[in-house]
């Protein structure tokens, strides 16, 4: 099952094409473009209205969307919303699992470029962007390479859900795994791990 196919318009009115001082052109009028279908379901996860504008941002910020796959705990209640039909926890964070070629092109974007599509990073470290929608608290973004990353394990085997790539519910069950033997006292760790095997086996009965 998917995640509802529900869309989130946005008409936000944004400068025209800028570029940045390393020479990469950064598009902030794609932020005008029909957003992904899921991301109805992502805003209600991210309690925020403007997560269509989001998604787009990331696609422009990393190449398109081809380039990274939403993981970690926002990636869980995806699964969780599509198995069960219910949001679970809200997640005070996005993980996003990048490809190599995304992360190249992330390191040649500066804070301009960044800013125009709505993130803010601290000076020399682009693996933690802030976001803001419109009237709401920054959201954290964390950025997790694909390549020689444990956290990044399942990008190649990511799924288009509604225009945006997810990594399997499998592959997170493995990652919490691995996270738990390494952490025994993470308790939030626990607690995801518990519920990833949960939808696993609620997932074999819907099958």
């Amino acid at each position: 099952m998917r995640p509802p196919s529900l869309n989130l318009s946005i008409d936000v009115p944004v400068p025209s094409l800028v570029r940045t001082s390393h020479g990469l052109p950064v598009d902030p009028q794609v932020l005008n473009k029909q957003p992904p279908a899921i991301s109805a379901a992502l805003a209600e996860i991210l309690n925020t209205p403007d997560a269509g504008k989001l998604l787009l941002g990331l696609n422009e910020l990393f190449g398109s969307a081809s380039e990274y796959a939403i993981g970690g705990s926002v990636a869980l209640a995806l699964h969780h919303r599509s198995i069960t039909d219910a949001t679970a926890r809200r997640p005070n964070d996005l993980d996003v699992v990048v490809s190599p070629s995304g992360m190249d092109r992330l390191s040649d974007l500066d804070h301009q470029g960044l800013s125009q599509l709505g993130f803010k990073s601290e000076p020399g470290n682009t693996e933690s962007l802030s976001w803001a929608g419109q009237g709401h608290e920054s959201l954290v973004v964390d950025v997790v390479p694909a390549k020689n990353s444990m956290a990044g394990r399942g990008f190649e085997r990511r799924q288009m859900h509604g225009g945006v790539n997810v990594i399997p519910l499998e592959a997170l069950v493995d990652n919490l795994t691995y996270r738990v033997r390494s952490e025994p006292a993470n308790q939030q760790a626990r607690s995801d791990l518990a519920r990833g095997l949960e939808l696993l086996d609620a997932a074999k009965g819907v099958a």
